[in-house]
């Protein structure tokens, strides 16, 4: 058996500071429906709470520093005409399974592998969005997963920042995520955060999300600047830094405000355009960390060319070599060693082999099956 390594190419400062000085500002937060109700990749559509296409959800999954793992919010049925709770605010409600589900009072439509959101009112008066991005299962055996629907924003300075209740329980607190404008990934919210002018530190949020207190640091900052590149992509991700700093960018060359330290990628999704849904989730892999000093600017480059790389088994006969390859295998890396994940391969591909010592050589196309 022989063994080898095929690959596709794809198309000494230490700064002290004193107690940090900010001015806090208590701001009035705005509710609004999010664009995507939390970090969700899928391979068809996610639904969206406002009922409009993102990319699936029969098997929509979650994404987190670890990898990918299935939504933490499940309703598991055995039987018809069952009745499980769901917990609001320490107040339970009822998802009624049967011919015609429903959540409270409101029955629930059926459509394209997922329920419709449900608009509700909480008990201290907070509006409040519960989305059902999907449904699996056969026959009477179903699992329903649920999560919130909306978050609530506010405009500091240039950046808008979206509050995100991530754990589903009906409050807004700082254990929840956090967006910013018009991003698709929610981070954890950490103990700063790094926007377009300037870091911020989030002091406390209202748990109806009526409001919150918000503080900018005046210390000296860094510049980080993240590019994408890749036809008909484009990436989301959230960085987070040794100093308590996390900051999201859709990687679109825009610098960000950021305190001295070191920075790496802790999650991410890559979005097709085109198609209108997300294609794969992104963690830093072997990229390592990228150091930003005060008043520097550093450029950080994602995407294109792409690394596909696996281990190939080959066994010989007289006639013809057979080439097997493991499907967990596979490695998608990125211009700066970064990690895709959850990605399909749509058709066989053309291997091109590389050897130590010699050129490139063809190999043959890959069957599937």
């Amino acid at each position: 058996m022989k063994k080898l390594l095929a690959m596709f190419l794809l198309a000494g400062l230490c700064v002290l500071f004193a107690a940090p000085s900010f001015a806090e500002d208590a701001v009035t937060l705005k509710p609004e429906t999010i664009k995507d109700p939390g970090i969700i990749l899928s391979k068809c559509d996610v639904k969206e709470p406002d009922g409009k296409r993102r990319g699936g959800s029969n098997d929509a999954i979650k994404l987190t520093e670890k990898g990918l793992i299935a939504p933490g919010n499940t309703l598991a049925f055995s039987a018809a005409k069952s009745e499980l709770p769901i917990t609001l605010q320490d107040k339970e409600y009822v998802f009624s399974y049967g011919a015609a589900p429903k959540f409270d009072k409101d029955k629930l439509k059926l459509k394209n592998g997922t329920y419709s959101p449900v608009k509700m009112k909480l008990d201290n008066g907070c509006k409040y969005v519960l989305a059902f991005p999907y449904l699996t299962g056969e026959g009477m055996k179903k699992t329903v997963g649920y999560r919130s629907g909306c978050a609530v924003s506010v405009k500091v300075g240039m950046a808008e920042i979206a509050f995100y209740d991530n754990n589903t329980d009906g409050r807004y607190s700082l254990d929840d995520t956090f967006g910013l404008n018009d991003g698709m990934v929610f981070a954890p919210i950490t103990e700063k955060i790094g926007t377009a002018d300037g870091v911020y530190k989030v002091i406390s949020i209202a748990e109806d999300g009526s409001s919150a207190t918000i503080a900018k640091l005046e210390e000296p900052v860094g510049t980080i600047a993240v590019k994408f590149s890749g036809k008909s992509l484009e990436a989301h991700v959230a960085f987070v830094g040794d100093n308590g700093v996390s900051f999201v960018t859709t990687c679109d060359g825009k610098p960000v405000k950021v305190l001295p330290g070191k920075y790496t990628i802790k999650y991410g999704l890559l979005y097709n355009k085109k198609e209108k849904c997300a294609v794969a989730g992104i963690l830093a892999g072997k990229m390592g960390d990228f150091e930003v000093a005060a008043d520097q600017t550093v450029e950080i480059k994602l995407g294109e060319d792409f690394v596909l790389g696996f281990d190939v088994e080959a066994s010989k006969n007289v006639n013809k070599t057979k080439v097997s390859i493991n499907p967990s295998a596979f490695t998608l890396s990125g211009r700066s060693a970064e990690q895709y994940i959850g990605y399909t391969i749509q058709r066989p591909p053309v291997v091109t082999g590389l050897e130590e010592g010699k050129k490139e050589f063809p190999m043959g196309v890959f069957e599937t099956g």
